[in-house]
């Protein structure tokens, strides 16, 4: 059946697979979906993620967008979540670790944040993440990294 095109295609040719011509869509469009196994294009001026502070890029503003509304039972709409909790998840999975692998796993990401190929500006933002998942991991993390270059 059709439906299962897509399926044999992801599995047959990788994640990419809609970068190749014959799969590719005729009008183009920025999914962000690119680098990986089987890449077969490449995009030097764009980042892959919102926001990037490298681009301009940003998502549509729900408001600009006219929403069709169907009678269902009462109206269906679309709308932005009000309020969004982007670190949570983050959070508590920091907070379910033991305390060694909390100490692991702080080591490993000050380590990172302490290459000489991460920016300040990037040191700067990846401890505002932290610290907005658990103040603990964020503090941690602040103490092991150099603050010197910062």
């Amino acid at each position: 059946s059709r439906g299962s095109y897509a399926d044999t295609q992801r599995y047959r040719l990788g994640a990419n697979y809609l970068q190749l011509p014959v799969n590719a869509p005729r009008c183009p469009f920025m999914n962000r979906q690119f680098d990986g196994a089987g890449a077969a294009m490449h995009r030097a001026a764009e980042v892959n993620y919102f926001p990037s502070r490298m681009t301009d890029a940003s998502t549509v503003d729900v408001s600009r967008v006219t929403q069709p509304k169907r009678a269902v039972q009462g109206v269906a709409t679309r709308a932005a979540l009000c309020k969004q909790n982007n670190f949570g998840q983050a959070g508590e999975r920091w907070r379910s670790f033991d305390p060694e692998r909390r100490e692991r796993f702080v080591v490993r990401v000050a380590e990172t944040l302490n290459s000489p190929n991460v920016s300040k500006q990037l040191q700067s933002t990846w401890l505002g993440y932290w610290a907005q998942c658990d103040r603990e991991l964020g503090k941690r993390v602040a103490a092991k990294v150099n603050m010197s270059s910062l």
